[in-house]
């Protein structure tokens, strides 16, 4: 099945590509999204030995993705969930179709640089890890808390402070919780989900009123269906629905996450992207005072190629497995750009919980795991000790996740 790279069509905003400027994420310095790939990562590539992606428990269709799916099989059901009956870990967001859902089938075309990009991308920053707070002081907290209002929570105003945003977006009145808080760092991440409606809205920089009342003012927002492709979104530097590739802590306490993972790398190609992406990189290396040799346009989708029995026999916890089957079964998507030493891996945030007087079931299952927190408010979590970085990580060409090779 061929897929569109602009997308499937939001709620009566921005579809497919072209888009508009409230899909990016405003530390891309405002660039609009294109149409089609604009330097697309080498294309022409070849195709890649293949890894059993029949095997283990990983299938896309083991759980229940967006609004719909077998309540019976996944609960609690979508529209039920709530502070305190949070989705289970067979819940994943956006359609089946969507390419964040779409296992990475055998034998997948590579880029034809697909060994020197993965080599650059660990020369640029070579310890893969996964962190998030455990208070509400942190201030390195860089993950996505998401809110699944109640038809008792106040109705808020959204306004765009930065850049133009959707006109579905822009003035939008929606259910927040009165005690909801965007992430802690200066990206201020915070996604809302309205299940009366499927809507997903995204927001970067977010400043919620401090009142029962009022407008929550955003630098970059967007709003997309959650039961869609998830492409056409916001609050992300790719342009994307925030909560695709987002690793949540059910899904940690299930051992099964059936979906791509989004991943934050030090900086990337310049004027580039390849879909799912429609933005360009906004930290590039050149910008950094670096080559632009081999480095990964936004949206590139790596996988780590190694089968199931492999991945079971690695000298690392059951969790982690976890991480490392989705990434061989689906992948990662290059979405936006952090600091060096470190790439990461994308996780809610715990302030979607704390911020609601819930308990945090994110350090829970790592003090139960054994990871000791830092003094600073943070888990840190290293996914490069153990494996082996260098051997098995590949780059797919977008192509596949388009469905046109």
């Amino acid at each position: 099945m061929a897929w569109a790279c602009g997308g499937d069509d939001t709620a009566g905003g921005t579809g497919g590509s072209g888009g508009n400027t409230a899909d990016t994420d405003s530390s891309a310095g405002g660039q609009g999204a294109t149409s089609g790939s604009s330097g697309a990562s080498d294309a022409g590539g070849h195709s890649g030995g293949g890894i059993d992606a029949s095997s283990g428990g990983q299938g896309a269709s083991g759980g229940s993705s967006g609004s719909g799916g077998d309540a019976g099989a996944c609960l609690p059901a979508y529209g039920t969930f709530k502070a305190g009956n949070w989705p289970s870990g067979c819940w994943r967001p956006h359609s089946d179709a969507s390419p964040f859902n779409q296992r990475i089938p055998a034998n997948p075309k590579l880029v034809a640089n697909s060994a020197a990009m993965v080599a650059r991308m660990l020369r640029d920053a070579p310890q893969a890890s996964m962190g998030f707070s455990w208070n509400l002081t942190a201030t390195s907290d860089w993950g996505f808390p998401t809110y699944f209002p109640e038809s008792t929570d106040p109705v808020l105003t959204v306004h765009c402070t930065k850049i133009s945003c959707q006109p579905s977006f822009e003035g939008a009145q929606i259910r927040i919780p009165a005690k909801a808080l965007p992430s802690l760092d200066v990206d201020g991440h915070m996604i809302v989900i309205d299940q009366s409606t499927n809507l997903e809205y995204d927001m970067w920089q977010a400043k919620m009123p401090g009142t029962s009342g009022g407008t929550v003012n955003c630098s970059v927002g967007a709003a997309t269906r959650i039961d869609g492709d998830g492409v056409v979104g916001g609050g992300v530097a790719a342009g994307w629905g925030a909560m695709a590739g987002v690793i949540r802590a059910q899904e940690l306490q299930a051992g099964v996450i059936n979906h791509a993972l989004s991943i934050v790398l030090r900086c990337g190609k310049q004027n580039a992207h390849v879909c799912p992406a429609r933005t360009d990189t906004d930290t590039t290396c050149v910008g950094l005072g670096d080559t632009d040799d081999d480095t990964p346009p936004m949206g590139t989708r790596f996988q780590w190629a190694m089968s199931d029995d492999p991945i079971a026999a690695l000298q690392v916890p059951d969790w982690k497995k976890s991480i490392f089957t989705a990434m061989a079964h689906f992948g990662m998507y290059y979405r936006d750009n952090g600091g060096s030493p470190n790439w990461g891996v994308t996780t809610e945030s715990t302030v979607m919980y704390l911020s609601l007087g819930f308990p945090d079931p994110l350090s829970a299952f790592m003090q139960a795991a054994g990871v000791k927190k830092d003094p600073n408010g943070m888990y840190y979590i290293d996914l490069t000790a153990g494996v082996d970085w260098a051997t098995y990580p590949r780059v797919i060409d977008p192509c596949v996740s388009q469905g046109t090779c």
